[in-house]
This record gives structure tokens, C-alpha cells and sequence, in this order.
């Protein structure tokens, strides 16, 4: 609760730090509330930033990018004579059972289902200590939801790094990271993809 409160317990809370950390100021306060909503409704504000930011087809280009990669990786198995046919089976099984999260889940282009995640969590309450304790029970409640499901995808969509987990058979690349890559558009976009599919 300390790293709310304001006067006096900020300052000393700032002077502590100073000595265990080595800060020598605390953080602006708009920057401590912008990084509070964002991890306490992250997919609410990721919402926000894909209808303002991100064109969907560049979510479908990866998709497809990543259907190509994973039958070109196919196609290699096949015409690879190093590896017996049990261990190109299990090659084949893992690629075709890798989970692909391109952009952001779908979800958050649907206000219905997106208001259903933030069902019963009680943000506005009137004093302090209780909308903060009520807010991190919520909080916990609304993890332990999301992580419960079959496909999770986990931190939030601008805390997240493009990621490959073997042991999960998943690979992310969140909205962020597709949107900021020139993606070729057009004729050049096929192309790309061809070329994609030949490696």
C-alpha cells in the first residue's frame, strides 16, 4: 500500500530506496498510474491500442507467414535422410501442435466478451484501502481466470516479448511487435510469402 499513499509516506518510502536501491527519485505519479491501469486492465487498454493502431490484415499476413513456415518445415522432414521415421514423426506432431498467438487474442476486438473478463471487479470503491485490497483480489481472481484457461496468453500485450516455448509448443509475437515491422503489402506481400515458403 506504501508506493500509493501520498506526503510524508512518499518521501520516506523515496529516502528508503535511496538507500536500498540506489534511486535517487521516485517515479512522476501519471507515470505510476499509466503503469497501475495498464497491469491491472492491460487488456482493456490493449484493446484500445489495437482499434487506434494495428490493421488486422497484418495479423492474418502472419498467420499466414507462420502456416508456410510450418509446411515448409514439413516438406524439409520428408526430403531429410539424417533422421529416422520415429523422430520424423514427433518433428511433425510438435510443428503441427505449436499454438500460434499473432497479435493479440481475439477477444479484445469483441467488447462483450472483453467486458466479461473485468465481470465483478470493483475499481471505484469509496475509500482507498478498500478499492485498493478489493482491486488486488480482483486482480488475483482475474489471473487465476485467464491462466485456468486452455490458451492462456499470459502477461499482458505490452509487458510481452516475442516468444517461442518448446516445452508449450507456442510461439507469440504480440500486437506490438507486428505492428511496428514494415509489413509488404500487395503483390510484394505474396511475394514475401512465397519466399517464406521455400526457406
Amino acid at each position: 500500500m506504501l508506493p500509493f499513499l501520498d506526503g510524508e509516506y512518499s518521501q520516506k518510502r523515496t529516502e528508503f530506496k535511496k538507500v536500498l536501491l540506489g534511486i535517487s527519485a521516485e517515479r512522476e505519479r501519471w507515470n505510476q498510474c499509466v503503469d497501475l491501469v495498464n497491469k491491472k486492465m492491460g487488456m482493456a487498454v490493449g484493446a484500445l491500442f489495437i482499434r487506434d493502431n494495428f490493421d488486422p490484415k497484418s495479423k492474418e499476413t502472419a498467420q499466414e507467414m507462420i502456416r508456410n513456415i510450418r509446411e515448409a518445415f514439413n516438406e524439409l522432414l520428408e526430403e531429410n535422410s539424417w533422421m529416422d521415421e520415429e523422430t520424423i514423426k514427433v518433428a511433425r506432431e510438435k510443428a503441427n501442435a505449436m499454438n500460434e498467438r499473432i497479435g493479440y487474442p481475439d477477444l479484445l476486438t469483441n467488447p462483450v466478451e472483453l467486458s466479461k473478463e473485468y465481470e465483478g471487479k470493483f475499481l471505484f470503491i469509496p475509500t482507498y484501502r478498500n478499492s485498493k485490497f478489493s482491486s488486488d483480489n480482483e486482480f488475483r481472481n482475474m489471473v487465476f481466470k485467464i491462466c485456468s484457461r486452455h490458451i492462456s496468453w499470459g502477461p499482458e500485450l505490452s509487458y510481452v516479448k516475442g516468444a517461442y516455448l518448446p516445452s508449450g509448443k507456442l510461439a507469440t509475437w504480440p500486437v506490438r511487435h507486428c505492428q511496428w515491422v514494415p509489413m509488404p503489402k500487395g503483390r510484394m506481400a505474396a511475394k514475401v510469402n512465397n519466399a517464406m515458403k521455400r526457406l
